[in-house]
């Protein structure tokens, strides 16, 4: 049979010393416990702080990539606009040409629609290498020039977006996200 009481006084100091530390003991794992959490709290408000500021200049950066990718695309379409108008300025003219050569050979003596030919001619030729000079120096070296700053501004922005989904909180990253998502349809659209 045990016993569950202490038997004698030598059993009963014995007993009290191991109450005595147990309470010491759980009073210095409670103070632990306390330590350890102010600790935790302190480093968790300062990487929220931290966060925060590194978060906002990378979403001002990515705020203003956007822009800038904006600006790109809106110069493309400036540049096919005049494109387009000279294209069709040249088809205008051609057709100009060819009414003035038909005009000249139902009657080859008359100085009029000879003159008439001649100056549409002229026309045209000039449009002609006007036109294929633009769309020459437009392909060779403006669209691959504005192809390669987008493409650099839309790494630049994935990049941010990859330090804010690293810092930031996922609901922050909403908006700059799916504007890096245009991003990149845009510039598959341009590629194309």
């Amino acid at each position: 049979m045990q016993h569950f009481f202490p038997v004698n006084d030598n059993d009963n100091m014995f007993h009290n010393e191991i109450v005595r530390g147990c309470s010491s003991m759980q009073q210095l794992w409670e103070t632990l416990l306390q330590e350890v959490e102010a600790d935790s709290q302190a480093h968790g408000e300062i990487a929220s702080v931290l966060g925060r500021q590194v978060s906002r200049d990378t979403l001002e950066k990515t705020f203003y990539r956007k822009l800038e990718a904006r600006k790109l695309l809106q110069h493309r379409d400036c540049l096919d606009a005049v494109l387009s108008k000279s294209q069709h300025n040249l088809s205008k003219l051609r057709q100009d040409y060819k009414t003035a050569f038909s005009n000249h050979c139902q009657s080859p003596n008359s100085q009029v629609t000879l003159a008439a030919y001649l100056d549409a001619h002229n026309a045209y030729v000039n449009q002609l290498h006007a036109t294929n000079a633009m769309v020459d120096l437009y392909s060779k070296e403006t669209l691959p020039e504005l192809l390669q700053l987008l493409i650099s501004v839309t790494n630049k922005s994935e990049s941010c977006i990859q330090a804010i989904r690293f810092i930031a909180p996922a609901d922050s990253i909403v908006a700059y996200s799916s504007g890096t998502n245009v991003l990149k349809l845009l510039g598959k659209q341009v590629l194309a």
